[in-house]
């Protein structure tokens, strides 16, 4: 009877940490920390509709190499290490053409692996 209790006891832990682990696994600000991601809180409006201001926005660092055209990605902005984020429209031999969905135009210089932080994987826009 003893070791009957045990597993009931052991059983209903492991589930307490699962639904645990599940729910602060879907909060927005604690999700990232739990997979190891990085989070930024958007405050400019170039990549509206896709994600407005004041969505955070998850990200992981994907090789450089894996990235592909549509892919959103955040950047150091070459001159003064601002952090972006914007669409890969084109890939380039001298680097990555990108473009804020609410932009007319590409950004005016391709981002290289030196500028490359990370692939957008979760964005959580404001109600």
């Amino acid at each position: 009877m003893k070791r009957k209790h045990l597993v009931v006891v052991a059983v209903v832990a492991v589930l307490l940490v699962i639904a645990i682990w599940g729910y602060f696994g879907s909060i927005p600000y604690i999700s990232p920390l739990i997979h190891g991601q990085k989070f930024l809180q958007v405050v400019g409006p170039s990549m509206q509709p896709t994600i407005r201001v004041g969505a955070t926005v998850s990200y992981e660092q994907v090789p450089y190499s894996e990235l592909k055209v549509d892919d959103i990605i955040v950047f150091k902005r070459p001159g003064d290490n601002a952090l972006i984020i914007a669409r890969i429209t084109h890939i380039l031999t001298g680097g990555l053409e990108t473009k804020g969905d609410n932009n007319p135009s590409p950004y005016p210089y391709n981002i290289t692996a030196t500028e490359y932080v990370g692939k957008i994987i979760r964005i959580d826009n404001p109600p």
